[in-house]
């Protein structure tokens, strides 16, 4: 059972339901929404029980043979997905192996989402020790099945006590993703309905905990009337005026600006979904150091690796996507459409190939000697300089304050972050205060000739 701030959730498995019970039936006089996936067979099946009026929908399972339900829950900005599981523990060696892999990638497809995740279930693995995060002691290898997926898809198991108390074992089981919920979240309760399992209840609010977060300044939604008002009542040539360099006048500049930014540019918080990224390098440690020997071990590695960077992949996307950003987008596709091919093996004058960046470089540059007209004559011109005919020399350069203004404002307003942390965004938007305080530093820096 899981409870969302008021509204109650209900998570049944081996429910033994069939055709002959209505959903109605279940409904508690419709005060309760009813997904529930029956056993065609005797025995079997899941339920999922959410109190009306909470928004959710059910996220379509493509295999049919398995007891899984999924739907996500749409009450808050950053929707939650449930995924219910039943893994039968007595259908044979290889059936259970089999079952257990077709359950696995079924729930590898559901992770590719950028919902937060929470998976539910009996999987009817008790040889796994979950006491250190996770670890074979002893069991079959249905078992190392779903330690492997759990660890590759960066899965925590939140579940700490005895689940099932004639064997002593720890089979129901709840795994979530990017840190959502803590251990002291969940804790095990007797069962509401007579079971020889005990039940798990915890609660979640719809906010990530547990997770990396970044506090950024966000500085679309910046006060840049403030900080040009700011800048401008400055008197900068007093503020220069104990500057013996360019650098001391830039080192002066950007502090001063540090100091708007603190004031007038809002923070946010980022999240840092560095789950799948350390599952990817997780396995990638792993893979490489799997003995070649090891032909099983290594395929099973790489499927996994595979189904990671698969989801990573998804991940991105949908976030390029969700963005509604047409340079991203554009961004991303043509990195994924084109390919920067490396310069083609060249022939030296003896018709030997020349292969390494260095020789290539060496071998143009002495065709370009021998080329390069000089007086008038094709002669080869040790440490020449060119001088392109119709181009004036450079005798002055404007560094005036509208001259400043006029590049800053014709800068795209990008956001990615100079080594101050300052984006050309910034620097656009404040550049009818900034012009002044660069202009005056860009002359100084011009006259000292460094």
């Amino acid at each position: 059972m899981a409870k969302l701030k008021k509204i109650d959730i209900v998570c049944v498995v081996e429910t033994w339901l069939s055709d002959h019970i209505a959903d109605a039936e279940l409904s508690c006089n419709g005060f309760f929404a009813v997904f529930r996936k029956d056993r065609k067979s005797r025995g079997g099946g899941v339920l999922i029980l959410v109190r009306r009026p909470i928004p959710c929908t059910m996220c379509e399972i493509e295999e049919d043979t398995l007891e899984v339900l999924c739907i996500e829950i749409h009450q808050n900005d950053d929707p939650t997905r449930l995924i219910l599981s039943y893994a039968p523990g007595t259908e044979g060696y290889h059936d259970d192996i089999a079952k257990m892999n077709l359950l696995t990638e079924e729930m590898e497809r559901l992770l590719c989402t950028s919902s937060s995740v929470i998976i539910m279930g009996d999987f009817n693995c008790p040889h796994i020790d979950w006491s250190e995060g996770g670890r074979l002691a002893g069991g079959l290898p249905k078992e190392r099945i779903l330690l492997e997926f759990c660890v590759s898809n960066g899965l925590k198991q939140l579940v700490t006590e005895i689940t099932r108390p004639a064997s002593g074992a720890l089979i129901d089981l709840v795994l979530c993703t990017h840190g959502m919920l803590d251990c002291d979240d969940v804790v095990v309760v007797p069962n509401p309905v007579e079971s020889d399992h005990l039940g798990i209840m915890f609660s979640f609010d719809g906010v990530v905990k547990g997770c990396p977060v970044r506090n950024e300044h966000d500085f679309e939604r910046a006060d840049y009337e403030a900080i040009n008002a700011s800048l401008l009542a400055t008197n900068w040539q007093q503020m220069f005026q104990n500057s013996e360099t360019a650098d001391d006048m830039y080192s002066i500049l950007t502090e001063y600006l540090r100091f708007l930014v603190d004031i007038h540019v809002p923070r946010k918080n980022m999240r840092n979904d560095r789950p799948i990224a350390q599952c990817i390098q997780r396995l990638e440690s792993a893979l490489n150091g799997c003995p070649a020997s090891d032909v099983t071990g290594t395929k099973r590695l790489r499927k996994r690796l595979e189904r990671c960077l698969t989801r990573q992949r998804y991940l991105l996307e949908t976030k390029i996507v969700e963005s509604e950003s047409a340079p991203r987008f554009f961004r991303y596709m043509s990195s994924r459409m084109k390919t920067k091919d490396d310069l083609a093996v060249l022939i030296d004058a003896s018709g030997e190939r020349v292969t390494d960046d260095k020789s290539k470089a060496d071998l143009l540059c002495d065709i370009f000697e021998e080329t390069y007209l000089h007086g008038g004559t094709r002669l080869p011109v040790p440490n020449s300089v060119l001088c392109p005919k119709g181009v004036r020399m450079l005798e002055d350069v404007d560094l005036s304050e509208e001259a400043v203004h006029k590049c800053l404002t014709a800068t795209k307003p990008k956001r990615s972050m100079n080594p101050e942390r300052l984006p050309a965004l910034f620097l656009s938007r404040s550049a009818l205060g900034v012009s002044l305080p660069l202009s005056l530093m860009y002359q100084r820096s011009l006259a000292e000739g460094k």
